[in-house]
């Protein structure tokens, strides 16, 4: 996302992501405004409430095309 502003979509169900990687990606996401319109974080049960809160209002706050956020369990 830092490099490459034209991905729309990204999957990562069930990769063992934790709160560090969901940070990571918060932090890859402000480095450019980023096109991304679906997000996939499904299955992750290293995410937690730590990380979803700033992930959301990351998106509430900054200008994107987001339109799916998925971080069921």
């Amino acid at each position: 996302l830092a490099t490459n502003q034209s991905i729309v979509f990204l999957g990562f169900a069930a990769n063992r992501i934790t709160d560090r990687g969901c940070r990571s990606l918060i932090a890859a996401c402000t480095q450019k405004q980023s096109r991304l319109e679906s997000l996939y974080l499904h299955q992750n049960p290293g995410i937690t409430d730590t990380s979803i809160g700033p992930l959301l209002e990351f998106f509430k706050t900054s200008p994107t095309s987001l339109r799916v956020l998925d971080v069921s369990e």
